[in-house]
């Protein structure tokens, strides 16, 4: 069944469970919990009877239709206790009292039932009836962390739990066919540790497995957790006020002896942790001799039907007379203030702070007030301190390329006072040459190291200092490769190529593909300048190619070179390949691949065969064997 509690409607999902008033059925299971049919365990099997069902009407005070009833069976002779869970239990011995049947938490199925909240009690509706006057029905809820919590086998792993709510009761009928319908409250226990993730709910129909009478009969309505928004304690100025009551809502404290009561601290402590407290009032009269403070408290679960106001009014003496108020500026030199006097209680005065000259500001007054202008409701001999300081000069410092330039100090905003000296310097690097100072964009001085002196004039003031450099110039790099006859190509890899300034020393590498050999370094001249795969280059004032040169790597493995046989030459020349005394007989010119490049089906007596690329060849005349040839 379905009960609205104080008029309001109830959170559901993690502060409260979706299915309270088993209201929502499947078939004969009520959504959101489980029962022996949906048990696992070894001995699931011969516990999926089902033990439960769903009552129509009878419940007084119900708006609701229906409600769960639960009985006790006996099967061979064991009596198995009716158990209803938001998780699912596990069926693992015949001996009820095993540690191998247990209710659980299945967070990798359905069985679970999220729940984020910290209620400080549960409310059910139940009738129990027990055949043996002290059999005893049970009702525990467990809220835990991420966790498969198993009840009762974690039961007492406070790490595992964050609260329970553990109730037992008799039976509230003496007869099997009469209702006897009570509403029980069970505390909160709040001895766990761990975070609020899930519930895990059970109802059984005896505390003990294994005991009860067959037919014992539980039913239960309408689970309720409330959570408090109660107060536990008013602090004044660290202090405890005596007599305080969690259903007392209004406070008066009066104080005998003249107070400053705008400077009692007034605090209100809730009852839960986690419930917000908000200050919602704070109101001094005219004459400083009454203080209200209201506090609400809201519970956790935003009800405001479960919400509290406590309100503190404290009452100072009554005081007609005069007081002497005191007002002074720190240092004194830097500003002039006015408003001090004599005054009556209730009296407004009226309290200014103002540099003296530009070269000074106001910071605020001793108590932490902003205002220059300020007023004051007097209630007692006051003293007021403005506090005054030098009037900061701001300056930001910039370089027009921070990659060839520096400055100290180094960019970034600065704060200095009237009347002292700004010292800045800027210093040429090794990519740049100090060219003017400029402030604001305009030109101040060419000269690196400047002192600026302010004064008045300069007071409040934001300056933009730019440190302008001229870049030395940059030169190209350029590295390509080539063979030996100064063809280029992708002949293997090479670094070093880039941009870099006069002086810079430059490491350049070469690494030689397959089939090719480093030979060295040229200039454009055709120079060689090393034979060294790794080589210093030094930057002088201009753009530079470097020509890395590779060869065929002449003598691959397993072929021999071409030679003169039964008079015929093998050569090679200008691109290509030159055959000699093999008229009319076919000649093949492969690549080291193995692909034929070239052909002749009866060559002449002076056969020339052009190839188009550098590399190693086999070239085949008739049926003889191949013979190599280095094509440059």
């Amino acid at each position: 069944m379905a009960v609205a509690f104080a008029g309001c409607a109830m959170a559901q999902g993690t502060f409260q469970l979706a299915n309270p008033g088993f209201e929502n059925w499947t078939g004969n299971r009520p959504n959101n919990w489980s029962s022996f049919p949906q048990s696992d365990g070894t001995w699931s099997s011969f516990a999926s009877t089902a033990q439960h069902a769903r009552r129509y009407g009878g419940r007084p005070g119900s708006t609701g239709t229906s409600y769960v009833t639960l009985w006790t069976r006996s099967v061979l002779g064991v009596r198995a206790q009716g158990n209803m869970t938001t998780g699912r239990i596990h069926a693992g011995s015949t001996t009820p009292s095993s540690s191998e049947n247990y209710n659980y938490t299945s967070r990798s199925t359905e069985y679970n039932h999220p729940f984020t909240g910290h209620p400080d009690s549960m409310y059910f509706w139940v009738s129990f009836y027990a055949a043996n006057a002290s059999h005893q029905a049970s009702v525990n809820a467990y809220i835990h962390g991420n966790n498969d919590f198993r009840d009762p086998n974690y039961a007492t792993n406070t790490s595992y739990y964050n609260c329970k709510f553990n109730t037992t009761f008799t039976r509230t009928t003496s007869s099997s066919s009469t209702y006897g319908w009570v509403q029980k409250r069970v505390a909160v226990t709040r001895d766990g540790s761990s975070t609020a993730n899930y519930i895990l709910l059970s109802i059984a129909t005896n505390m003990t497995p294994g005991q009860g009478t067959a037919n014992d009969s539980l039913s239960i309505d309408d689970i309720e957790f409330v959570y408090s928004g109660w107060g536990a304690a008013i602090i004044l100025d660290e202090d405890t006020l005596d007599g305080f009551q969690q259903e007392v809502f209004n406070y008066t404290v009066n104080y005998a002896e003249s107070t400053l009561l705008d400077s009692v601290a007034v605090d209100l402590v809730a009852q839960s942790p986690y419930a917000t407290v908000t200050l919602i009032a704070d109101s001094t009269n005219a004459v400083g001799t009454q203080r209200v403070v209201t506090y609400r408290i809201v519970p956790e679960d935003g009800t405001m039907a479960h919400s509290h106001d406590y309100t503190v009014t404290l009452n100072g003496p009554v005081d007609t007379g005069q007081h002497d108020l005191a007002v002074s500026a720190s240092p004194a030199w830097m500003g002039v203030v006015t408003g001090a006097g004599s005054y009556h209680v209730g009296d407004t005065a009226t309290l200014t702070a103002t540099p003296a000259g530009n070269a000074y500001r106001f910071l605020g007054w001793g108590d932490g007030n902003s205002s220059a202008i300020r007023q004051v409701v007097v209630s007692a001999d006051a003293q007021y301190v403005a506090l005054f300081d030098y009037n900061e000069v701001l300056f930001t410092v910039e370089v027009s390329d921070d990659e060839v330039g520096d400055t100290d100090p180094e960019p970034g905003t600065y704060g200095y006072a009237v009347g002292d000296s700004a010292i800045f310097a800027a210093y040429d690097t090794e990519h740049g040459i100090f060219e003017r100072w400029l402030i604001n964009g305009s030109p101040l001085s060419q000269v690196n190291r400047i002192a600026l002196v302010l004064d008045s004039t300069d007071a409040g003031n934001h300056y933009t200092l730019t440190a302008v450099f001229d870049p030395l110039p940059q030169y190209v790099l350029t590295i390509s490769m080539v063979d030996t006859l100064g063809c280029e190509g992708d002949y293997g890899t090479v670094t070093g190529a880039g941009t870099y300034y006069t002086g810079d020393r430059v490491i350049i590498t070469a690494t030689a593909a397959a089939g090719y050999r480093f030979v060295g370094w040229a200039d454009t001249d055709g120079e060689m300048l090393s034979d060294r795969a790794t080589y210093y280059v030094d930057i002088n004032g201009e753009d530079m190619t470097i020509l890395a040169v590779f060869g065929i790597n002449d003598h691959p493995e397993g072929i021999t070179d071409a030679s003169a046989g039964n008079g015929i030459s093998i050569s090679a020349s200008m691109g290509g390949i030159v055959i000699r005394g093999a008229e009319q007989q076919s000649v093949r010119v492969l690549d080291v691949m193995g692909r034929q490049v070239a052909y002749s089906a009866s060559a002449a007596v002076e056969e020339r065969l052009q190839l188009g690329m550098p590399g190693v060849y086999l070239v085949q005349v008739g049926e003889m064997p191949a013979a190599k040839v280095v094509v440059r």
